[in-house]
C-alpha cells in the first residue's frame, strides 16, 4: 500500500518537473499515471483523503490542459501577425 502511494507521489513529481520545464505532454501523462495509481488506492482511503487527493491531481491535469491551449493559441497569434492578419 505504501509502495503504491510512493509511486503516485513520484509521478505527481514527475509531472510538476516536466509541466515546469514546458514539456507539457510528458507532464500530462505523469499525472494521469499518479491518478491511475491513486483512483486504485482510493478504496483503502478514508473517504475525506481521498478525496482531496484526486481533487489535486484533477486539478494538475486541468492546469496543464490550459497552458496547452494557451500556448496553442500563442502560436495562432503568432502565425496570424506573420500573415499581418493581426
Amino acid at each position: 500500500k505504501l509502495l503504491n502511494w510512493n509511486f503516485s507521489i513520484c509521478y505527481t513529481q514527475l509531472g510538476d518537473i516536466y509541466g515546469k520545464q514546458g514539456k507539457l505532454e510528458e507532464a500530462l501523462s505523469y499525472y494521469e499515471k499518479a491518478l491511475e495509481t491513486a483512483k486504485f488506492l482510493v478504496d483503502k482511503m478514508d473517504t475525506r483523503e481521498a478525496s482531496k487527493t484526486l481533487s489535486l491531481l484533477y486539478q494538475n491535469i486541468g492546469d496543464i490542459y490550459k497552458a496547452q491551449d494557451k500556448l496553442e493559441e500563442g502560436k495562432n497569434n503568432e502565425l496570424l501577425r506573420s500573415k499581418k492578419i493581426l
